[in-house]
């Protein structure tokens, strides 16, 4: 294999990575002269930018946020249990770890140098990652030192990391099992080599693909949702990515980007040029009733730039739209964007505490949206991350020969069954969720 070698990319980017949208000559620079491949489809071009858009628009959306922040609560922050490595897919009988059984498996942990809670903050990170994009990345370093290991493990957010496409510049190979990181995908960054170039280990591949480096191996895991076949997960977003944009209009917040991002998402939400004109009428009207689906902002008389667009002499044309509504019809719309990202989550908005509740903690209709949250959501997420896990405990055994981490691997702690038992247990002026922490 040879792995790339991005020193000689001065004067090939006028922009950083990210700013490359719909600009072909940078695109084709990215692909052809560096041979990566970005993951994320505008039709025909492929767009690293706009991942990052779209991490910009979740990180500014509290209703998102308060989503995820309550399923990692109630999934991941419960202190693990030690179990024998179940085979995944399968249902069958968990079998807990005896105590001599746990010593070992505890002893030859402390031997690999494995964190547990840095384990759990990876899972939290990348989970965060497979709901946004529909790909997780989770990086694995194991050094040897004085004859005992050191394991590191990182979530790599999902706007940080690209295929290569192989040393063979005219056919870039879309399998393949080397992948590159970079947190600044910028011109600079990658001429000073900061960068890393890493082997690729496919979560449900039965051997590690591990880089020999100086004192170790690493490998990246990748778990992604989809088709097996496809490089990169499905990308499930879609379908809020217009309410978390009206969320986030109606809330004040509206996010300062760049003209490239707000290209890429005319062209998801607006394919229609308004300066073409349809015999003698002009498209303006029809783009303002596309626009009205797609986000607003607060306040008579502020502008909202829907694209760029050239007129028929060539000339480039800034379209903007004037968009001012009453308080009634950006309730409603703030009511239905909320309600559509519940929904994604499958997240009540009584868990998340977005709104106010009437009836009290230990009610029964709480108790049932407690229940429900608990059988669609939380269980079958944690027993997915745990044979996540348990795929990437075999391989580390493996590679390091010990068996213990391949017989045995975790589960996570289920909060919310003993809050139901709890709260079941508990008179109807019990006190509210404030007194009873989960």
């Amino acid at each position: 294999m040879v792995y790339p070698k991005f020193a000689k990319t001065e004067g090939l980017f006028l922009d950083p990575f990210s700013g490359v949208v719909s600009n072909a000559t940078g695109l084709d620079t990215i692909i052809q002269n560096l041979n990566l491949i970005p993951k994320f489809q505008v039709p025909s071009r492929s767009s690293l930018s706009y991942l990052q858009f779209i991490k910009q628009i979740c990180a500014t959306s509290g209703t998102h946020k308060s989503c995820l922040r309550v399923i990692n609560k109630y999934a991941f922050w419960g202190r693990p249990q030690i179990i024998k490595s179940e085979i995944a897919g399968i249902e069958n009988e968990r079998i807990f770890a005896s105590t001599s059984e746990k010593q070992r498996f505890l002893d030859v942990s402390k031997r690999l140098g494995l964190s547990f809670i840095q384990l759990t903050e990876a899972i939290k990170s990348a989970n965060k990652s497979f709901s946004e994009s529909g790909d997780a990345y989770i990086y694995v370093r194991l050094l040897s030192v004085n004859g005992l290991w050191v394991t590191h493990i990182e979530n790599i957010p999902f706007d940080e990391f690209m295929y290569w496409g192989g040393d063979d510049f005219a056919n870039p190979k879309m399998d393949s099992r080397v992948g590159v990181w970079c947190s600044d995908w910028s011109q600079r960054a990658i001429m000073d080599g900061k960068y890393k170039v890493v082997n690729v280990t496919k979560i449900l591949e039965k051997v590690g693909n591990w880089n020999k480096t100086k004192g170790g191996f690493e490998t990246i895991f990748h778990i992604k949702d989809g088709n097996a076949s496809k490089v990169y997960g499905e990308f499930e977003l879609y379908s809020i990515v217009k309410a978390l944009m009206t969320e986030i209009s109606e809330d004040g917040k509206v996010l300062k980007t760049s003209q490239t991002a707000l290209t890429a998402l005319s062209m998801l939400f607006l394919p229609v040029n308004p300066l073409e004109t349809d015999g003698e009428e002009s498209n303006i009207d029809d783009a303002k009733k596309r626009f009205n689906d797609v986000g607003t902002n607060t306040g008579q008389g502020q502008e909202f730039v829907i694209g760029e667009y050239y007129a028929k002499d060539g000339k480039p044309e800034l379209v903007k739209l004037d968009v001012h509504r009453d308080s009634v019809w950006s309730q409603y719309i703030d009511n239905k964007s909320t309600n559509k990202i519940h929904g994604y989550h499958n997240v009540s908005p009584n868990l998340t505490s977005s709104e106010s509740r009437s009836t009290g903690f230990a009610s029964s209709p709480f108790l049932d949206e407690l229940i429900k949250f608990n059988g669609s959501n939380i269980e079958p997420l944690q027993q997915y991350w745990e044979n996540c896990i348990s795929e990437i405990f075999s391989r580390m055994g493996e590679l390091t020969g010990t068996q213990e981490m391949i017989d045995y691997s975790i589960i996570f702690e289920n909060r919310i069954e003993k809050l139901i038992t709890t709260l079941k247990g508990t008179p109807t002026n019990a006190p509210t969720i404030d007194a009873i922490k989960p």
